[in-house]
């Protein structure tokens, strides 16, 4: 899935949905109980993929836009 570690240390799904570095990580190695609301984003982004280029233009958009 594309929310392995990519360049510089960073995690790619994380820095895109705005979670804590390493959040999904610790999440996959069991340390936590995910919300319901991310549960629910991250099953509909595996649904569709193509999502993830939307909420990339969203960061990108300026501000007010």
């Amino acid at each position: 899935m594309q929310w392995q570690q990519v360049g510089e240390g960073g995690f790619y799904m994380d820095r895109l949905l705005g979670l804590s570095h390493g959040y999904l990580s610790r999440l996959g190695a069991g340390d936590w109980v995910p919300g319901a609301q991310l549960v629910c984003l991250l099953a509909l982004l595996a649904a569709h993929p193509e999502l993830i280029d939307q909420i990339e233009s969203y960061w990108t958009l300026p501000p007010g836009e």
